[in-house]
Formats: C-alpha cells, sequence, structure tokens
C-alpha cells in the first residue's frame, strides 16, 4: 500500500486519476494500482470570523501558498479585500514589500505560523505568530506571539497597544 501525493506517485510510476485541486488530495495505491484518494480540506476557525468582523477599517490582504480556488474560498468567506496564492516565501515578501510602499499612514501587520512565514513576520512592521501551533521560525521572527492561537487575541492586543499609547501621551 502506497499514500502520499503526486511526486511519490510519480517517482512509483503509478498513474491518477482527476489530479484537479492537487493541493488537497492523499493518493492511495494498493499494489501498485491506483486505488483513490482522500481529499484534505482545512476548516477556517470560527476565531478567524470574529476578528475579521472586529477588524472594520483595517484593510485585510491574505498572502498564502494554497491554490486560487482554496484561497478564493476563504478571501470570500471572511470578507478579506485582496489575497494573493500559490505563494512562496521571497513572493510573500514581495508582496509584502509592495504593500509597505503603498502605505503612507499607519502600519502594516502580519500573521502567520509556518515557516515560509518567517520572512515576512521579520520584515511587517508588526509580525505576529500564532505560536500554539506555530513554528520556531515563525515565532522567533514576530514580534508579537499568541500563544493559545486565538485570532480575537489580536483584536485585544490591538486594544491593548492603543490604550498604552493614549496613557503614554498622557
Amino acid at each position: 500500500i502506497i499514500i502520499g501525493n503526486k511526486k511519490l506517485f510519480e517517482k512509483e510510476d503509478i498513474p491518477l486519476e482527476n489530479t484537479d485541486n492537487i493541493d488537497n488530495l492523499i493518493f492511495i495505491a494498493i499494489d501498485g494500482n491506483y486505488a483513490g484518494k482522500i481529499e484534505v480540506a482545512e476548516k477556517i476557525k470560527e476565531s478567524s470570523f470574529k476578528l475579521m468582523q472586529q477588524l472594520d477599517g483595517i484593510k485585510k490582504i491574505m498572502l498564502t501558498g494554497d491554490n486560487e480556488e482554496k484561497a478564493q474560498i476563504v478571501a470570500e468567506q471572511l470578507n478579506i479585500d485582496k489575497y494573493y496564492f500559490s505563494m512562496l516565501p521571497d513572493e510573500k515578501v514581495y508582496i509584502l514589500e509592495e504593500i509597505l510602499e503603498e502605505t503612507k499612514e499607519g502600519r502594516v501587520a502580519y500573521v502567520g505560523d509556518g515557516i515560509n512565514d518567517a520572512p515576512v513576520l521579520a520584515r511587517a512592521d508588526i509580525g505576529i505568530a500564532m505560536g500554539g501551533l506555530g513554528t520556531d521560525a515563525a515565532i522567533e521572527a514576530s514580534d508579537l506571539v499568541i500563544m493559545n492561537d486565538n485570532l480575537e487575541k489580536i483584536k485585544t492586543a490591538l486594544d491593548n497597544s492603543n490604550l498604552t499609547n493614549r496613557i503614554v501621551w498622557q
């Protein structure tokens, strides 16, 4: 029994059926013959919906390594203003550089949890790592770590930052 991605099946010279949407497919072969596939789908966290509702007036842009179809679905469900898909880490940094140049007032924050996010977390004005499931590289590259992976804590951190800023100016 062989279970794996398209590259493994190509290496084993096992032909596949319907390889559309390949990013979230795991293939299965028995005795060298294709037997089926499993589609893996990630569920959007409830805290993501709550956070997006709380961020009125803040432009939301998603940079993801996921394919276009997955990125579009997530962007639509979360009311994300703009999204980029199928991105490698260096491409994410390039887009972030463009966003930083366009941003005349305010700061650019980036939220991520993976090793592919580390360069962007380091370059953003504010890098926020999701620490509970995040990689060490993402955590080390960030300015702020949310340890319980509850995205609503980002809004709490923003509120605390604004309060602290007001107190400092007083």
